[in-house]
């Protein structure tokens, strides 16, 4: 949107974030830890201080190293594996028809795809010291009449439901505490929480990768965001 400086207003409508690792400051390990005890992953007598302790009791506690993305699936090693085998999807990348109609020319993508990139390049701390404030600039678009749209699958270690929901219910936007007076509805597969232009989706049986996982509750989700201004746009 513009911001009265005289830059180009960017029709930004919605904003959707699945699973996303969103204020470091909200997400850290206290709501980590609730959740490993809510899904009996660490004892519930257990009180690690950091993460990377609570990772160690959790291993110990379940007997296997869990998927980083779906707890109730093993992790998979190999050169090429990010906690998946991503080997041939990244390996799809390069094949030369698919180059072909992406219009992608040379050897662009290689250092995504090819060998044991597994679909990721390696930037080192390319955020470290980011002092953005997330938060804050999610509750001025709220305010600003752009719909946000959270969904979190309740099985991601990565980026996990309980902070996600910590960063929704503590965003400083003018209909703050309406939202977190809402109730948190059962729906099929899940469970929602809504007030004004903000939503909160958790849901059952899925890891970070929502849309693979529960593709109908992660198509309601952005159905649902859709259609919202889509509505606004027709009165």
């Amino acid at each position: 949107a513009d911001s009265g400086g005289g830059a180009a207003a960017i029709p930004l409508k919605g904003v959707a974030i699945g699973n996303g690792c969103v204020n470091d400051t909200v997400q850290g390990t206290e709501p980590y830890v609730e959740f490993l005890k809510e899904n009996d992953l660490i004892p519930s007598s257990a009180n690690p201080s950091n993460q990377g302790t609570a990772d160690v009791l959790m291993q110990a506690h379940i007997g296997y190293d869990p998927n980083f993305y779906d707890f109730r699936v093993q992790d998979v090693s190999c050169g090429a594996c990010y906690s998946y085998n991503y080997t041939e999807w990244s390996y799809w990348f390069l094949r030369d028809d698919v180059k072909e109609a992406l219009h992608i020319c040379g050897e662009a993508g290689e250092d995504a795809f090819a060998g044991n990139a597994g679909g990721c390049i390696n930037l080192g701390g390319f955020d470290r010291g980011d002092t953005f404030d997330y938060s804050a600039a999610l509750a001025r678009a709220l305010d600003a009449g752009i719909d946000v749209t959270f969904y979190y699958g309740k099985n991601d270690l990565a980026c996990n439901y309980k902070g996600g929901y910590d960063v929704a219910t503590t965003l400083e936007w003018s209909g703050a505490e309406a939202f977190k007076s809402a109730p948190l509805t059962q729906v099929p597969g899940g469970q929602v929480q809504k007030y004004g232009g903000l939503s909160w989706h958790q849901v059952d049986g899925a890891g970070h990768m929502v849309p693979l996982d529960q593709p109908s509750n992660a198509y309601s989700a952005i159905d649902e965001l859709v259609a919202a201004f889509a509505t606004r746009r027709s009165d």
